[in-house]
């Protein structure tokens, strides 16, 4: 096995090596700037909270973070996260055969630059294991498609569905949806056999089964209830009962993610027509393709279903937890569709032509959207600084002493979001959405608090005696409150029962 792991290595180890390097150069303000959205402001040092990350079923997030003391280091954990892209990278390019160098050279392009896996790489206190997911699930499949050695192509397959899913249950479309990509390919070519199929995704299904049970395991074994986030812990028959329902959802989602800016940002750069034109040609070239082989009556309604229903196994988390709301986070098992595109488009010149010209145009799009995210989230920064040092002086005015209460959102504040400089407002439009568009800080009482105590803190160096919640709701209810004005006015600050009052 290591011989062949190391020959498979050697003959794409350019690509490996391309793919670390283009990353290291497009995502380098991550390693270089103090680039912060509010996730990251609260857990971007030393993050313990795993007892939450457990309560969601992540509990492989909690043994990394045993792994690495609980210590945030990003550089470190960033530059491993770009050697596990690497590493997939060469992974894909081998398991649908792209032999073209050119196709093999802009897969690792596009793959290390997608907005996916750059809102991946800002949550760096979790980046490296959501990366290990990424990385398992796509080497799971791999061993399962390609291994002869039983052992490897059904037991270790299952152990790491099991990691990816412990890490990130989101990911679950990745190993699907590449299963279903590798059949498409298949079918085109005549490869397509039916019984080893049912073993793969029998694999499959043993390995979220299995999951679930260890889920409940360490969730039992560290006394953790399941959280309620998005209704997860309502999970059961009724939820399965009500799939049909929600599979009209996944067609929804689908065509957000290629055509609207709810996932990602897709009209400022013309990104939903780069994409309409590359399912376009993809679907004229699979039916090229199916005439040209001439595919039996049988393959080709299979071909036709795995087709018609691409949609449900992106977003097949969604059935399972249909409260959830697609991020741009979630979304990884998209990507997916190029090195499909390329390996189908490998021996077509014109097909071949237009993909590259069409994955060229995604991937300047792609690097643009990554650094203007990166750029507007340490302007966003370089604000709240200037602002939480002006509440600083003004604090001890009052008295350094006193207990605080900030309230509001300066993503809702005019001073803050004032803006007449045309660049900043360019730079906005180009980011791809999600992370850049919020403030640091959330208007819920405890990450409030746990925001602004820690910025303080981290940033200025000052230590903030928050007020508790009984008080901060007594005080939100006053009469005195609620004739404050909103910072930077005069009157925005105020000592209410001796409590320092900052209404943002």
């Amino acid at each position: 096995m290591l011989k062949q792991v190391k020959t498979k290595f050697n003959k794409y180890k350019h690509l490996f090596f391309l793919t670390v390097i283009v990353g290291l150069i497009v995502h380098l303000p991550l390693f270089t700037k103090d680039i912060l959205s509010a996730d990251i402001l609260l857990n971007n040092t030393y993050y313990s909270g795993y007892s939450w990350e457990v309560s969601l079923g992540r509990f492989g997030l909690f043994i990394v973070g045993l792994l690495k003391s609980y210590i945030v280091i990003p550089h470190i954990e960033l530059f491993l996260s770009l050697l596990l892209v690497g590493i997939v990278s060469i992974e894909l390019i081998d398991l649908f055969q792209i032999k073209n160098k050119l196709l093999q050279i802009l897969t690792c392009f596009i793959l290390v630059v997608c907005p996916n896996v750059s809102t991946t790489l800002l949550f760096n206190y979790c980046s490296l294991p959501y990366t290990i997911a990424f990385a398992t699930s796509i080497t799971a499949i791999y061993l399962l498609l390609k291994a002869n050695n039983k052992y490897l192509k059904y037991i270790l397959p299952a152990i790491l569905i099991i990691i990816t899913l412990s890490m990130y249950q989101a990911y679950l479309a990745v190993p699907i949806s590449l299963l279903v990509l590798y059949y498409i390919k298949d079918l085109l070519n005549n490869k397509f056999d039916f019984k080893e199929t049912l073993k793969q995704i029998l694999v499959v299904v043993i390995s979220v089964i299995m999951y679930f049970i260890l889920m409940k395991l360490s969730q039992l074994v560290l006394h953790i209830d399941m959280s309620n986030y998005t209704n997860a812990s309502s999970f059961g028959l009724k939820n399965i009962l009500s799939i049909p329902l929600h599979i009209l959802t996944t067609y929804q989602v689908f065509f957000d993610y290629f055509f609207k800016d709810t996932i990602l940002t897709n009209t400022t750069l013309y990104n939903h027509l780069i994409n309409a034109l590359l399912l376009i040609v993809l679907l004229i070239n699979i039916i090229y393709l199916t005439v040209k082989n001439k595919l039996s009556l049988t393959n080709k309604l299979i071909l036709l279903f795995f087709v018609l229903t691409l949609p449900i196994y992106f977003n097949c988390i969604l059935l399972i937890m249909p409260d959830a709301t697609m991020q741009l986070l979630m979304s990884s098992s998209y990507i997916l569709l190029i090195p499909l595109i390329f390996s189908l488009s490998d021996n077509t010149k014109v097909y071949k032509l237009i993909f590259i010209v069409l994955t060229i145009l995604l991937i300047r799009n792609y690097t643009i959207q990554d650094n203007a995210t990166y750029k507007v989230l340490e302007i966003t920064n370089n604000k709240t600084y200037t602002i939480a040092l002006d509440l600083t002086s003004k604090i001890n005015e009052l008295g350094y002493d006193k207990q605080i209460m900030i309230t509001g959102n300066l993503q809702n504040n005019d001073y803050y979001n004032y803006n007449t400089n045309l660049e900043i407002d360019n730079i906005n439009n180009l980011t791809y959405g999600y992370i850049s568009e919020y403030s640091l800080f959330w208007d819920e009482y405890t990450n409030t608090k746990n925001g602004w105590t820690r910025y303080f803190y981290q940033y200025l160096g000052t230590n903030i005696n928050f007020v508790d919640e009984e008080t901060y709701n007594k005080i939100l209810s006053s009469s005195e409150f609620k004739e404050l004005e909103s910072y930077p006015d005069k009157d925005s600050i105020k000592l209410i029962d001796n409590v320092i009052v900052i209404k943002i």
